[in-house]
């Protein structure tokens, strides 16, 4: 052996046969002798999965040179974490800590390598949405590393933030509610990285209101026709007069009582009277797709001012259809069998105030009765 400072250099063994007065020649291979391994990189860190660093270790005598061949192998204790790629190459597999070994013969020499993904892309989920005012939707984030790698977004602080606040909020959890029409950026920041998606909020669209049924008779029904026309309607007209029918409306109490209004406005010689009828009395729906009407009082207005009040009994029986919103009944003239489409909606339907009543003789109701109707509720003088 080789010695330097008593530790050997090289080693070498091999057999001899001396014979006595004589000289005998050999030769014997000197082999070096690895003191220790020394590593050439220090630990490695990655913040990307599918990132690779080289290894470099060499076998060194104890004077700290490189002993020739001397290259060792290297192995990882977690391959789970970082593994050995062309035997001379780590490469990133999952977050973590693990060593790497250095080995030659009984020598080992360690490593430490630290995977720790770092967000380099930011996406949020959904990247577009619409909502209604009062309306939310949750948002999350997409993460990824700088070799496009999925990160885990789990203990990750996330900040978000709306550009609009008025608009759309947003807390702390990525929920979104909308606030008012208009249109907002929602951005999620992590690790310094941030993404976006673009919120539009629309006025809450309410579904159309299904067609009624016979249930949702009870209430006010204004009419916006009259035949076809809408109001102030032609009634009738001669040498001396016109008659308009300015407006009709009812309301169908669910006790099974009623009100009726009949506006009209008739036109002779130059003169304007304004006509107005109070019906009351009890409505039901005996067959399916029909109205019975019991008028039982009737008031008669001219002017505003009250003109007689009185009892009457007759009945009336219309046949109505629902059209969407619209409630449509034919009222039959007994008296002409002129049928009546009126065309009703929801509305409110005003009745006359009385200031004092008071049946007046000065009109003569026979004359004025020719001149009240010539619509489907003329059968109520009739009944006079």
């Amino acid at each position: 052996a080789l010695l330097s400072q008593g530790t050997p250099l090289f080693q070498a063994q091999g057999t001899v046969r001396l014979i006595p007065g004589e000289a005998t020649e050999t030769q014997l291979t000197l082999v070096g002798v690895v003191a220790r391994i020394e590593v050439g990189t220090g630990p490695v860190a990655f913040d990307a999965l599918g990132s690779q660093a080289p290894l470099s270790a060499q076998g060194v005598f104890v004077t700290g040179q490189a002993v020739p061949g001397a290259t060792p192998t290297w192995e990882s204790l977690n391959p789970e974490v970082a593994r050995i790629v062309g035997g001379n190459r780590v490469e990133a597999v999952a977050d973590g800590e693990t060593q790497l070994v250095a080995r030659l013969g009984e020598l080992v020499a360690g490593l430490s390598v630290r995977v720790e993904q770092r967000t380099a892309s930011v996406r949020v989920e959904p990247s577009v949405v619409e909502l209604e005012v009062g309306g939310s939707a949750g948002f999350s984030v997409a993460l990824t590393d700088g070799n496009g790698f999925p990160v885990n977004p789990s203990g990750r602080s996330v900040q978000w933030t709306s550009s609009t606040p008025a608009v759309a909020s947003v807390d702390g959890t990525g929920r979104v509610t909308a606030l008012a029409p208009g249109s907002t950026t929602v951005t999620a920041q992590v690790d310094g990285v941030s993404g976006s998606a673009l919120v539009t909020v629309v006025e809450e669209e309410l579904p159309p209101e299904p067609p009624p049924s016979e249930g949702d008779l009870p209430g006010g029904w204004v009419a916006h026709t009259w035949n076809g026309e809408e109001f102030p309607v032609l009634d009738e007209q001669d040498d001396e007069c016109t008659f308009w029918i300015d407006g009709f409306g009812m309301d169908l109490a669910p006790d099974g009582g009623f009100r009726m209004r009949l506006d009209q406005r008739d036109v002779c010689d130059g003169e304007t009277s304004i006509f107005v009828v109070d019906y009351a009395g009890r409505w039901s729906t005996p067959p399916a797709g029909a109205l019975r009407l019991d008028f039982t009082f009737a008031r008669f207005f001219l002017d505003g001012e009250l003109l007689f009040e009185t009892e009457v009994d007759f009945v009336e029986l219309w046949e109505f259809r629902f059209e969407g919103d619209a409630l449509v009944v034919d009222a039959i003239d007994d008296e002409e069998g002129e049928v009546y489409v009126i065309e009703m909606r929801r509305g409110e339907v005003v009745l006359p105030a009385i200031d004092e009543p008071a049946l007046s003789e000065a009109y003569n109701l026979n004359s004025l009765k020719s001149r009240f109707f010539s619509s489907p509720f003329r059968n109520a003088w009739n009944s006079r």
